[in-house]
């Protein structure tokens, strides 16, 4: 009976998550800087050559069926103005599955000599499936599992200058559907659009080490929930190890450590620790980045 109510319990949090969302749909994502145009799409073509990132992202160790999210992202330059690229995101959490599967596109416009302006828009669709019937739970609300497919559209830009980079975008414009019941319960449930706003600067400092100071920060705004805000310095060291810290306003702090092995491989790690309720329960969230520059 304990086994049972556990479930049904469990169950009705990922219906209610699903039914009137007033929280962030979309995962977050501590080294942000190193997976760009899963968010933007104008980073596409941004930099020389093709780029390939993947993320692999364990949220709330510890919690069983916890958050848990993988990436794959693609960006390369297109003759003088054009990026093209593709994002891909993976996220489960319990019995719900969503994949985001995207086109990117991008137009480049120089401004001046060391200033650049990218356009993107972002294109594509989201599967979204529940699987009610693995709970086994004898109850009309749960005795049909969830299958939607929404497309989908975004647009960003992103401003890059010789030490700098500012980026604004809206991934998904349209507000798409998760769940729908009528009758016995549940209402319909649907993503609403998330703006991201971010920025950095590097500092070269200079001196036999190569040192780089980078400050910049990340924020997320989703209508009818506190802004979303990631504040982050790292400092690099003879253009092969990164280093840093980074703080999610009222929800984390991180510590993240970046290799750079050959010019074009990178690996990134982030150790996340929560500072709200969820701490109690978890030991801390990892997040790995893998990043190949031809």
């Amino acid at each position: 009976m304990k086994l049972y109510n556990i479930k049904y319990t469990l169950a009705l949090l990922v219906i209610m998550v699903c039914v009137k969302v007033q929280g962030q749909q979309d995962p977050s994502f501590t080294m942000y800087n190193l997976n760009m145009n899963i968010i933007n799409p104008a980073y596409a073509g941004a930099n020389d050559g093709l780029e390939l990132t993947t993320l692999i992202r364990g949220q709330w160790v510890g919690i069983k069926d916890a958050p848990s999210t993988q990436t794959l992202s693609l960006s390369y330059p297109i003759g003088k103005n054009v990026g093209l690229g593709l994002s891909i995101v993976n996220d489960q959490v319990f019995v719900t599955k969503e994949t985001d599967v995207y086109v990117d596109f991008s137009y480049k416009l120089k401004l001046s000599e060391s200033n650049t302006l990218f356009l993107g828009l972002k294109a594509g669709a989201t599967f979204f499936n529940t699987d009610l019937n693995s709970l086994n739970i004898n109850d009309p609300l749960f005795n049909q599992n969830v299958n939607r497919t929404n497309p989908n559209f975004g647009a960003g830009a992103y401003l890059k200058g010789k030490n700098y980079y500012a980026s604004l975008s809206v991934p998904v414009l349209l507000q798409s559907k998760r769940y729908e019941k009528e009758g016995n319960v549940v209402t319909s449930a649907s993503d609403k659009p998330h703006i991201y706003l971010g920025a950095g600067y590097t500092f070269d400092l200079q001196g036999e080490y190569k040192l780089k100071l980078t400050p910049s920060f990340m924020t997320r705004y989703v209508s009818g929930v506190p802004l979303s805000a990631d504040l982050t310095a790292t400092v690099s060291l003879l253009d092969k190890v990164e280093f840093g810290v980074s703080h999610r306003l009222k929800e984390s702090f991180s510590g993240l450590l970046m290799f750079q092995f050959i010019k074009e491989f990178k690996l990134g790690y982030a150790y996340e620790h929560a500072t709200n309720d969820i701490s109690t329960y978890s030991s801390g969230s990892h997040e790995f980045v893998f990043k190949f520059s031809f």
